[in-house]
């Protein structure tokens, strides 16, 4: 993640690295559009905090787990994750399977906990409900009085 420095991008967070992305969408010749098919086996790529339960499965890559590694980052950032300190795969995966909502979004927004619901209900060829997501979290700044123009933790110093 990046954050712009001045105008119209500033205090905007971006979403970068894409050096491990595929294409998902495929456009065939007659103009259609099909999902690539799911490959069966996989590596696993990524940094082993914020990977999806889907990864360490060895399971295809989808739009979906974006949405679970950008979950896991929103609670490192917030209250840290409950397996940061774990530097071995199994356990981590282990932890990621078994934790339940409650616990992993403890003292975070209660809004996240309908994102991550939805998160966890999607599969290979699901199609995310960005609005739905991106209502939440703004749900999330109204409620805490959170405005795009406030400064952030470095500003302050």
């Amino acid at each position: 993640m990046l954050v712009g420095l001045s105008g119209k991008a500033a205090k905007m967070i971006f979403l970068v690295d894409f050096g491990m992305c595929r294409t998902y969408i495929r456009k065939n010749l007659n103009g259609s559009v099909t999902i690539r098919p799911q490959r069966q086996k996989v590596f696993v790529r990524g940094i082993l905090r914020y990977c999806s339960p889907r990864i360490h499965k060895r399971q295809d890559v989808c739009r979906a787990d974006d949405l679970w590694s950008l979950a896991y980052i929103l609670v490192d950032l917030t209250t840290g994750l409950p397996w940061r300190d774990i530097k071995l795969e199994k356990p981590v995966a282990k932890e990621k399977e078994t934790i339940s909502d409650a616990k992993l979004f403890k003292d975070c927004p209660e809004e996240w906990i309908e994102i991550m619901q939805h998160i966890r209900s999607l599969n290979y060829e699901t199609r995310p409900n960005y609005k739905l997501i991106y209502n939440q979290l703004q749900k999330t700044l109204i409620r805490l009085q959170v405005s795009y123009s406030d400064p952030w933790d470095w500003d302050l110093v």
